[in-house]
C-alpha cells in the first residue's frame, strides 16, 4: 500500500514518495511500487540515495516537479509496464533533453508485442519486478558514481 484511503489525486501533478540526492526513479501505474522497492534495495546494496516519483499522468506531465527533483541527479530511471516508446520514459527524456540533459534509462517493454500470462509471470518475463530491476540497474548506478 502506497496511499491511504482518501489520498488526494491531481491530474498533472507528480507525487514525490521519497527524496535522495543521487538518482531519480520515475514511475507510473503498477511500476510505482516496483520502482520504490527497487530503490530501497539499491540503497541498501550501494549506499545510493534515490528519489522516487509517482508520475501518475504522462499528459499533462508535471514539468515543474520533474525539473526540480532531477536538478542534482547523476542519472534518471523511468519505469512503465508497457512499451517505452511514446510513454513516460519518452516524455521525461524530451523534457530533460531541452532543459537539463542527463542520462535517462527507460525500463519497460522494448518495442515488443505483449504476451498473455499472470501479472507476476509477465513482470518476471519483462524483467520489471523489483529484484530483477535491481540486477539491471546496479551496474548503471556503479557507472555514474
Amino acid at each position: 500500500v502506497i496511499y491511504s484511503a482518501g489520498a488526494e489525486f491531481k491530474i498533472g501533478k507528480a507525487d514525490v514518495l521519497q527524496r535522495g540526492g543521487d538518482y531519480v526513479f520515475i514511475a507510473n501505474g503498477v511500476m510505482v511500487f516496483e520502482a520504490w522497492k527497487a530503490a530501497r534495495l539499491l540503497e541498501q546494496k550501494t549506499g545510493a540515495q534515490i528519489t522516487v516519483i509517482n508520475m501518475a499522468t504522462v499528459k499533462p506531465l508535471d514539468h515543474e516537479t520533474l525539473l526540480h527533483e532531477i536538478r542534482n541527479a547523476k542519472a534518471v530511471f523511468t519505469f512503465e509496464e508497457h512499451n517505452i516508446m511514446g510513454g513516460l520514459g519518452s516524455a521525461v527524456a524530451e523534457i530533460l533533453s531541452e532543459n537539463n540533459p542527463r542520462p535517462v534509462y527507460r525500463f519497460g517493454l522494448r518495442d515488443k508485442f505483449g504476451q498473455s500470462g499472470t501479472a507476476d509471470a509477465l513482470m518476471a518475463h519483462y524483467r520489471l519486478s523489483a529484484s530483477l530491476l535491481v540486477e539491471d540497474i546496479q551496474p548503471l548506478i556503479e557507472k555514474h558514481k
